[in-house]
This record gives structure tokens, C-alpha cells and sequence, in this order.
């Protein structure tokens, strides 16, 4: 696990320096090509699915009755990896570094579409673990990488721009991994009655507390989604193995991890200025993600990663807060809320972050 502290260590130093915008992009280049390296010549056992996924990796050719033999992928990963396969490589870490190296590159293609300070989204991105925890959400962070591209349409004022964008939201879900299908709804922060709803914080900030009642709620909750089965067939056949085992889970998200989760999206849904450009969309994708966390981590903490699809934005929202020049008690915590996540999840490591080795030091 040192190695992860140190580059953390690192990324915190680098960021609170004082730096001009062009160094800051410096860095966070630096820091992302060091970060792939990692990534790509990471050993076997440096993550919790490299067996069951590299058994698949190993039957896939492109035959299509060769796919999923051992877990189910999604079809376009599978011809992805029959592709790769032919054309690159038929070992398994290579295509896997292949993989970790896009999703850098698309990082970054996320950093400078906002612009929120490069070294900052890096640093929250890192405390909030969406590097760590892609060396097991592959499929996930592959489809998210891909996503990223299609941000330019959701913003556009262009004639079908959101009708591309739900279409691609859905081809890029069905293809490669199916809960980014719900991004689709995104474009739903611009209808008037919702935009409206969004500038008002104390609403907001209540209701986004109330969600915390689904603790409460779990047997409610249970049967509403058994009237709504369909959608998780649609999902494929472990969101629906999550939902048949899920009314006697033993691992749910914590109560004490939601109460914290949800008091900090509320202090950034407060904390956003009304002033900024994309104040709405930031709300609506940050109260989306506290729903569906807690509403669905309630029943299995297998079901989190719905919502890790919406709080790929809070990384955004938090960097537009710690941005901001005047320091103030509630930039403290957002920045104790980041090195305490990162910090448990290493040092407690809910089985999610494997100790790192790196097959050229092997």
C-alpha cells in the first residue's frame, strides 16, 4: 500500500504549491503518465477480478459464442477484447494496461473540458478513488472513458445534440457496461420545472437528507423494485442476481458512510455558486448520485456502482469549491472529507484496493 500513499502524498504537495495555470497542467500530465505506467505494468494480482476476468479474456475470440464463459461482459468488451486479441496482443495485463491508459487519457480529456484546475480535479479524483478502484471496475471505467466524450453534446445548444447524447449513452451501456445507461437522464437538469427546483438550496439540502430514510425503508424499497424487474433484466443478469439476493445482503452500505456522503454533497450543493455556468447540471448530477446511492446501497453495496456514474461529477463539484480563492472552514472539510476517504480505504481496504506490485520490480 506505500506506493499508493506516496503518489498521494505527492498529488497533495503538488497541488496546494502555488503554481500558474500552466505548470498545473504540467503536473497533472506528469502525474497521469506516472499513473498509467502504474497501471499498465501492474502485476496479475493487483485487483479483485483479474481471475474470473482473465478466464474470460482467455476463451474470447471472435466467435460470439466464445464470450462470457466464465462471468457475463457486455458485448461490445467482448468484441473489444476479441479484437484486441487479433490485432495487439492475446495477453491478458496488456490489454488490461491498455486499458488503464486510456482511461488517463480520457481523465485528462475530462480536466480540460472543465477547467477547474488540472492538479485539483486530479487530486479529488484520487481521493475519491476513481483510480484505485478502476483496477477492478474495468468494464465500468472503460465505458466511463468512452462517456467522457460525449460531454460536449450534453452542453450543446445544437438542434439533436441531447438526442445524440441519450443515444449515446445508451449504445455506449448496452455495449460495454449498462449502468451508465442512467447518464442518459442528465439532460433532464435543463427542463424548466427542474432547473427552477435546482436554485433552491434549502429544499434541496432537505430532501437530499431525507433520502437517508431508505435505511428505514429497506423492505419498501425491496418490493418497489420487484414491480420494476424488467429494467434490471435490462441490466443483465448480475444487477438481477444483486436484486434476488439483496433482501438478506450482508454487505450494505454503511449508515455512517451515507450520513457523511450526504452531508458533504449537500455542503457542495450549498457551497456551489449560483453564478457558475454549469450550477445546475452539477446540482441535479450530485442530488441524482446521493438518490441512487443511498436508495439502492440500502439494499446491497454492490449496487454503488449505479451511482459511481453520477459522482464522477462531484469530483468537478468539489474542485469548483476549492477553487475558489477565499479559504474558509468548509474548503477544510471538503479537504479532510478527500484524505479521509482515500486514507480508510487504504488502510482499511474493504477488499476493493489490492496492495500494489508492479511486474518490472518483480
Amino acid at each position: 500500500m506505500l506506493v499508493y500513499f506516496i503518489v498521494y502524498i505527492l498529488v497533495i504537495a503538488m497541488t496546494f504549491q502555488k503554481h500558474n495555470s500552466c505548470s498545473d497542467r504540467g503536473k497533472c500530465i506528469f502525474f497521469l503518465f506516472f499513473l498509467g505506467f502504474l497501471g499498465y505494468f501492474r502485476c496479475f494480482d493487483v485487483g479483485a477480478d483479474n481471475i474470473v476476468y482473465s478466464l474470460n479474456f482467455n476463451m474470447t475470440t471472435m466467435n460470439p459464442n466464445s464470450f462470457s464463459a466464465y462471468t457475463e461482459f457486455e458485448i461490445g468488451f467482448s468484441y473489444v477484447i476479441a479484437f484486441f486479441k487479433r490485432i495487439i496482443s492475446t495477453d491478458y495485463l496488456t490489454f488490461m494496461g491498455a486499458l488503464y491508459v486510456f482511461w488517463m487519457i480520457s481523465f485528462y480529456r475530462f480536466t480540460s473540458f472543465f477547467k477547474e484546475g488540472y492538479m485539483l480535479t486530479l487530486f479529488v479524483g484520487i481521493s475519491l478513488l476513481y483510480f484505485t478502484h478502476s483496477y477492478n471496475a474495468m468494464r465500468q471505467t472503460f465505458a466511463l472513458s468512452l462517456y467522457i466524450y460525449t460531454l460536449p453534446l450534453l452542453f450543446s445548444t445544437k438542434k439533436y445534440s441531447l438526442s445524440l447524447y441519450i443515444g449515446l449513452c445508451i449504445l455506449i451501456g448496452m455495449l460495454f457496461h449498462r449502468t451508465l445507461i442512467i447518464l442518459g437522464l442528465l439532460p433532464l437538469y435543463r427542463l424548466p420545472i427542474i432547473e427552477k427546483f435546482l436554485y433552491k438550496k434549502k429544499l434541496l439540502v432537505c430532501l437530499t437528507f431525507m433520502s437517508l430514510l431508505a435505511f428505514v425503508l429497506k423492505g419498501s424499497i425491496y418490493s418497489l423494485l420487484s414491480k420494476a424487474s424488467i429494467f434490471l433484466d435490462l441490466l443483465g443478469e448480475r444487477y438481477s442476481e444483486y436484486y434476488e439476493v439483496a433482501e438478506n445482503a450482508e454487505k450494505t452500505a454503511s449508515i455512517f458512510s451515507a450520513i457523511l456522503d450526504t452531508f458533504i454533497v449537500s455542503l457542495c450543493i450549498w457551497l456551489l455558486p449560483i453564478k457558475h455556468k454549469y450550477y445546475t447540471f452539477f446540482v441535479f448530477s450530485l442530488f441524482c448520485g446521493i438518490f441512487c446511492q443511498n436508495l439502492l446501497g440500502v439494499l446491497s453495496a454492490l449496487f454503488l456502482r449505479v451511482s459511481m456514474n453520477f459522482f464522477l461529477f462531484e469530483i468537478i463539484a468539489i474542485a469548483i469549491i476549492l477553487n475558489e480563492k477565499k479559504l474558509s472552514m468548509c474548503k477544510i472539510i471538503l479537504v479532510a472529507y478527500c484524505i479521509l476517504i482515500f486514507v480508510k480505504a487504504i488502510v482499511k481496504n474493504f477488499d476493493d484496493i489490492v496492495p500494489y506490485t508492479n511486474q518490472l520490480f518483480v
